[in-house]
């Protein structure tokens, strides 16, 4: 089965595009073993991965502590079973994350700097401790 779900790459901006629901298809995409979180109320999961080389690229912040490595995907979800993205969710999150970020370390304190690449959005200073999120839920 097809889903349609917002694609976001680093350093590029999002898509929306479809994709097999199925565990291969999602590790092909993302490069990397998928997992699911869910940071927001919505019924919506964002789905990224563990690549495990060490060479992902630091893709956008959710918040000021917390940074997605990696492409990653938005989709609809419902009861814990992945469904398309609904026109409203789109219409809501591509915004979101429209603008592609690039980070930054400030040498003297060690604080990473987000700045969105071809926003008028000033640069913003994120926490000493920014992490990637852990998984609520692997994928089968």
């Amino acid at each position: 089965m097809l889903l349609r779900v917002l694609f976001i790459p680093p350093l590029q901006f999002p898509s929306v595009t479809t994709v097999d629901n199925d565990l291969i298809a999602m590790s092909t995409l993302l490069g990397g073993y998928p997992y699911a979180i869910y940071p927001w109320d919505e019924p919506v999961a964002l789905i990224c991965s563990i690549r495990g080389d060490g060479q992902s690229v630091l893709n956008r912040c959710l918040d000021d502590s917390t940074i997605i490595e990696g492409p990653f995907l938005l989709v609809g979800s419902t009861d814990g079973a992945l469904i398309s993205m609904t026109d409203e969710q789109l219409d809501r999150y591509y915004p979101m994350f429209y603008y592609p970020e690039r980070f930054y370390r400030r040498q003297q304190d060690h604080l990473l700097v987000a700045s969105k690449l071809g926003s008028s959005q000033a640069p913003r200073i994120l926490t000493r401790e920014a992490k990637t999120p852990q998984p609520d839920r692997w994928l089968e």
